[in-house]
């Protein structure tokens, strides 16, 4: 996924958690000390999925065929469902979620946390061995909006984050909650930690409409107005927004990230993602939280994004080559970490996944004459195709197993959760 590379037949070296070398041809069991032999596979820098809501993994399946602002309406007040998710359901929630991830090929995921679990957060990445972003609400309790944690509480575990290897994020404020007062207090905290600072940004129309009627503006132009448009700004999905706002997003240097399956599901709308492209803004993909996609899947993200936008933007406006580039050098922008991953390159870190292309539904594969891999990625290939996936030069999948945690003892946690759950929601959420 360098810039103008072009799949070729060839070998790669890795020692210290790090690529040292890339050639052309054929390697053998002499060049190493460890050889694992990929021929008849695709081997490609791991994926990196921008907006991850591990806590509802638990819940999948349940609001269906409702809006965001009808499932809104259905699970308030929220603390009902905060009594439900306890801080140890969302722990194996978040398990759940990263193990799914990673035996799909992800090896980055940005952690968009409702209600904080502090250093439990780290545990739950550690244990699962996944990298990632983990976003920490600038409020303890989204549901009271004015009360925000004190700028040195989130130092503190800013600087934890930092120390287990996860980039810290703030997590910014819902666009119906935006006052002037309230994003004062989130510049002031941003600008003290240093931190990313990641928002729903123009998410669905009535959020928009929400910030109209108390602006009299949209909600990138109330960001802008109040200092926190920045190449800092992370704006999940980004779908109501118009030209001027794309070039105001553009001049800034903000950060998009889209979740396609989750804006088609329900039915929040069509980002205008060829525009952000055309405009040199920075686009990750993400695949939401299971309660609005079901899904941890980047390759039937990738494949929904490209479909969508064919049929929507004209059929060459995002080429399959762009959406791969989407779920990994452009999401390692997205969160700043570029130089050290998104794209196989001597120097950067070892995160590799390997997918089985020797299958009938992957087939015939050319690398040469009339090139199709990135075609087969992302149009054939499924996150079942993934059989190995190597962290920092480790394997935490091998032969499609994961490594790192209990497959069978995870499911029996969940089962057992899940049902406890279940038996105590109200008959309307089923």
């Amino acid at each position: 996924m360098e810039p103008g590379c072009m799949p070729f037949q060839g070998a790669i070296g890795i020692s210290n958690g790090k690529i040292e070398a890339i050639w052309e041809g054929e390697g053998s069991e002499s060049d190493a000390h460890e050889f694992l032999d990929a021929r008849g596979m695709i081997v490609l820098p791991g994926l990196i999925n921008g907006h991850v809501h591990g806590d509802m993994t638990i819940v999948r399946g349940l609001l269906e065929d409702l809006t965001l602002q009808e499932q809104n309406r259905k699970v308030e007040p929220f603390n009902y469902l905060l009594d439900i998710l306890s801080d140890e359901v969302r722990i194996i929630s978040r398990k759940l979620t990263y193990a799914e991830a990673l035996k799909g090929g992800t090896t980055f995921l940005c952690e968009n946390m409702y209600w904080s679990l502090g250093a439990q957060s780290v545990q739950a990445m550690k244990d699962s061995g996944i990298r990632g972003a983990l976003v920490e609400d600038a409020r303890p309790d989204f549901t009271q909006p004015d009360r925000f944690f004190k700028t040195e509480e989130m130092g503190l575990l800013f600087d934890l984050f930092r120390e287990e290897g996860f980039v810290p994020v703030i997590g910014g404020i819902a666009e119906e909650d935006f006052s002037i007062d309230r994003l004062k207090k989130l510049r002031a905290i941003q600008e003290q930690t240093g931190a990313l600072l990641t928002m729903h940004l123009a998410e669905t129309n009535w959020r928009l409409e929400a910030v109209q009627q108390m602006a009299g503006i949209t909600s990138i132009h109330f960001l802008e107005k109040n200092g926190l448009l920045s190449d800092r700004l992370i704006g999940s999905h980004a779908v109501w927004v118009d030209d001027d706002e794309i070039e105001m997003l553009s001049v800034a240097g903000v950060k998009v990230v889209s979740t396609p399956v989750c804006e088609m599901k329900i039915a929040d709308g069509i980002a205008p993602i060829p525009k952000y492209l055309q405009k040199g803004i920075t686009v990750g993909l993400g695949t939401d939280g299971a309660l609005w996609n079901n899904s941890s899947d980047l390759f039937g993200e990738m494949k929904t994004l490209a479909l969508l936008h064919k049929l929507n933007s004209g059929v060459r406006s995002i080429s399959a080559r762009q959406a791969l580039e989407m779920a990994t050098i452009q999401g390692a922008t997205v969160f700043g970490i570029q130089d050290e991953t998104g794209s196989l390159r001597e120097g950067k870190r070892a995160d590799i996944i390997l997918l089985n292309a020797n299958q009938l539904h992957m087939a015939p594969l050319r690398w040469k004459h009339l090139d199709n891999v990135f075609s087969m990625v992302v149009f054939c290939a499924t996150a079942n195709d993934v059989e190995h996936v190597i962290l920092g030069g480790e394997p935490v999948v091998f032969n499609n197993k994961l490594l790192t945690l209990d497959e069978r003892e995870l499911l029996l946690e969940v089962e057992t959760i899940s049902e406890s759950i279940t038996n105590k929601l109200p008959k309307e959420w089923l």
